[in-house]
């Protein structure tokens, strides 16, 4: 609904204020502005202590995905790669290929030689943190989103694939 002849942030603080209690926060943060209040930026957010945002020093992240070909010593050797090379964390692909790809696809045929147990995934997080980096994982479907939540990975990135599948 537009809300004619009033100042565009005015509107977006009241479109906040109107439409959950999560938003209430960034109301009462528009309301500080005015105010002289410190505001908090809230496109600051902690991936494993780190901050990553405004202010914040660059979070530089080495994409692993699935190049390790499902080796978990091939997946270590890059994770300390990506640490000597000075990334702060490590993101790796996590597909379940039975549930994702049909059986006779190159996709199914690819993903299913990458796959890596959650025993593995355990120890290359241990790895990624003894030296220093983050590790964490897109997940593929809702099985893989299921194992990275059981192993309390710090961070999730969406892959962009997904973001308009509704399933």
């Amino acid at each position: 609904l537009p809300m004619l002849g009033m100042p565009s942030q005015m509107r977006g603080a009241f479109l906040w204020k109107t439409r959950s209690p999560a938003r209430q926060v960034r109301w009462d943060a528009a309301r500080r502005s005015r105010s002289h209040e410190p505001m908090p930026d809230p496109a600051t957010f902690q991936i494993a202590e780190r901050s990553v945002g405004h202010d914040a020093p660059c979070f530089v992240i080495a994409e692993i995905g699935i190049n390790h070909g499902g080796d978990e010593a091939s997946c270590a050797d890059m994770i300390e790669a990506a640490a000597a090379s000075g990334a702060d964390a490590v993101k790796l692909q996590t597909v379940t290929p039975e549930v994702s790809y049909h059986p006779d696809t190159e996709s199914y045929r690819l993903f299913h030689r990458a796959v890596l147990s959650e025993s593995s995934m355990l120890r290359l997080m241990a790895e990624a943190e003894r030296h220093g980096v983050v590790l964490f994982s897109t997940p593929g479907d809702p099985p893989a989103l299921a194992l990275l939540d059981r192993l309390d990975i710090p961070a999730i990135k969406i892959s962009s694939g997904l973001l308009t599948n509704l399933p």
